[in-house]
């Protein structure tokens, strides 16, 4: 059979994980060989077995430039924030991921997130497709969509910032020996695009005659996953979605103990200090992960950061959202989220003070309730299982039509 690859490079969490995994163990159902190169190997444990499968570190930014986007207009920022401003910061990672998937004799790629993958296997001669977030994945436009466009903040650097981007890029493509593009989207122009999400939650609105393929396929809650059991004390049930390093995770967990709701929080890493400065009767911490759809249909309101796999399945369970984003991607959802009346967004987060407030607007509010059920009502089943099953099938027929004309 075929060596299918998967590349993840930029972003965080299991959120790029696991549906990466999910897709691999597909593949080699129906007989293929495949190999992860990951961003972060360090969470794959719970996931995928490195002893069974090959999985590769994956070349990466790990340095630092002035041309930095702390707020990002274009895709063409993110890249900028991670070296292209020039081609010296890229030509290392660029030939080492050229080098590798050469050496991989791979038949077809898969790409999440993988900006310098995408470049470097150009001209190698297998299949190529994307896969992931609709952010992963931007309209192909010159020059690209605008990422916050509700304001368009910083929409008068975009035309020099593509112009930097492109340069490194083309740059590059000269010393491989590929041809230069005219424009940064030309980076996606792949055999196929395999967005994972729905058409009202697009990072991009502007996107449009398209396939989604609904939320990120990922494995049910195991044997390990947490037992879902609310406080019996608390008016209103809450779930809480954080990550230990939140620069504002303990006056927020202090507000969620002084609050009189019943309230459930996955955490992963807390520290037992922090575990102790929000211990409550109504409060209980979660040690695994739960089951977000069968939560979102017991809880009055959910609380994270927007990611996107949580984001979806929570609202397709008919549950409204307080969203506190943490990068672009992440807001650019919320503010989708907020414009269908089913979230409360705080842009800045790091900055907000009155989170009792926040909860009161969410929680004692029933149009934000009410439109999530609408929102729930109006989307189809989702079904993890069909969907992987589609893009494999997909996949297999790219591989088969490559070989063909081999």
């Amino acid at each position: 059979m075929s060596h299918i690859v998967f590349a993840w490079e930029l972003g965080y969490g299991l959120g790029h994980l696991s549906p990466l995994a999910t897709l691999g163990r597909e593949f080699e159902r129906r007989g293929h060989t495949v190999s992860f190169i990951l961003r972060d190997l360090s969470r794959i444990g719970s996931l995928l077995d490195p002893g069974h499968f090959a999985c590769y570190q994956a070349p990466i930014w790990l340095g630092r430039t002035t041309a930095s986007a702390p707020s990002p207009a274009t895709y063409a920022d993110i890249l900028l924030t991670h070296g292209y401003a020039d081609p010296q910061f890229v030509r290392g990672r660029a030939w080492a991921w050229r080098r590798l998937l050469t050496a991989l004799d791979v038949d077809l790629m898969v790409f999440d997130h993988a900006p310098t993958a995408l470049m470097a296997s150009e001209g190698l001669g297998m299949a190529r497709v994307l896969y992931g977030s609709t952010f992963c994945a931007p309209p192909q436009t010159d020059p690209l969509p605008h990422m916050q466009w509700w304001e368009r903040r910083g929409a008068e650097n975009i035309q020099a910032n593509e112009k930097l981007a492109l340069h490194t890029l083309n740059t590059l493509r000269r010393e491989m020996g590929n041809r230069e593009r005219d424009k940064v989207a030309s980076l996606f122009a792949t055999e196929a695009n395999f967005l994972l999400g729905i058409e009202a939650l697009d990072h991009y609105p502007q996107r449009s005659g398209v396939t989604y393929h609904g939320p990120a396929p990922a494995p049910p809650p195991g044997h390990g996953a947490s037992k879902i059991e609310w406080p019996r004390q608390g008016k209103q049930r809450l779930f809480v979605y954080l990550s230990p390093d939140y620069p504002i995770i303990e006056p927020l967990l202090a507000a969620l103990a002084k609050s009189p709701y019943a309230i459930l929080v996955y955490a992963p890493g807390l520290s037992p200090q922090q575990r102790r400065a929000c211990a409550s009767y109504h409060l209980v911490m979660l040690d695994q992960p739960v089951d977000l759809s069968e939560i979102g249909r017991q809880c009055d309101a959910a609380l994270g950061y927007g990611g996107a796999g949580a984001t979806l399945a929570l609202l397709a369970a008919g549950c409204p959202l307080i969203l506190l984003p943490r990068h672009i991607e992440q807001l650019m959802l919320a503010k989708r989220a907020e414009q269908l009346g089913v979230a409360a967004v705080v842009s800045a987060p790091e900055i907000y003070q009155d989170y009792p407030k926040l909860l009161r607007r969410v929680l004692s509010d029933e149009r934000y309730k009410e439109a999530a059920v609408r929102f729930a009502a109006t989307q189809p089943k989702w079904l993890a299982d069909q969907t992987v099953a589609v893009i494999a099938d997909s996949c297999d027929e790219l591989i088969a039509a490559r070989a063909g004309r081999a």
